[in-house]
């Protein structure tokens, strides 16, 4: 029989129970801070607000934008109304590299390994990079799989959000939808949440939530916001 400690267990328990609390501070302040710098939020726009989108009416995805951008955090960009040309940085989302290999894939059944993705991916390898994380032709094969079982989950079972599927646990990945901007005509742009929003587009998915970060200032100027139906 192993004796416990019931001290051991009781600080333990005490640990638990303080990182919870200093997780659920830190989400507060960071939702307050979003709350008190957004530029949205004086013109009486949530900026943490969700909108529930049909995906096909996203057509544009930007470029050069979000993670490929050095510093960016998606998390601090909520809200913000920025002016200038950005919003014609564009180029139509179906001519992606995602978009594309997973149209191969899912809907014509050719293998991952003849994908312009999986080829892409080996080639950053070979240089030392590490995309998404991956490191090797194992994680490589890892990741795939999970993506052939997000495609057939959210098949069988529906697209969830991210604020419903990590409810409580006042973690920032509550907020992790896919992510837009609007332009200065109003139109919605791709940012953040390729794989989701491919899958949503091939499945012909009526809506999906979405979460916006920038809004272009003449959008805003106008008095505009977008209407869509709001969670």
């Amino acid at each position: 029989m192993i004796a416990t400690n019931p001290h051991q267990t009781s600080n333990s328990g005490q640990s638990t129970r303080l990182w919870a609390i200093i997780k659920k501070v830190h989400f507060h302040l960071w939702r307050s801070r979003i709350a008190i710098f957004s530029k949205t939020a004086r013109v009486g726009i949530d900026p943490l607000l969700i909108l529930w989108v049909d995906p096909a009416e996203i057509k544009a995805a930007g470029v050069g934008w979000g993670r490929y951008t050095e510093g960016y955090d998606k998390s601090n960009e909520f809200g913000k109304v920025v002016g200038g040309n950005w919003d014609l940085d564009v180029m139509p989302f179906e001519h992606l590299d995602i978009y594309q290999s997973f149209e191969a894939h899912f809907k014509r059944g050719v293998r991952w390994e003849a994908t312009s993705h999986y080829r892409m991916i080996q080639a950053q390898l070979r240089l030392g990079l590490r995309p998404w994380g991956i490191r090797d032709s194992a994680d490589l094969e890892r990741r795939l799989q999970n993506l052939d079982l997000l495609y057939t989950d959210i098949h069988d079972h529906g697209y969830r959000s991210q604020r419903w599927a990590w409810e409580g646990s006042y973690s920032r990945q509550a907020m992790d939808e896919v992510t837009a901007r609007i332009g200065r005509q109003g139109n919605l742009l791709f940012e953040d949440g390729r794989h989701r929003l491919t899958i949503a587009k091939l499945l012909q998915l009526p809506t999906i939530p979405v979460m916006v970060t920038w809004r272009h200032a003449d959008w805003v100027r106008c008095g505009n916001e977008l209407t869509l139906t709001k969670d």
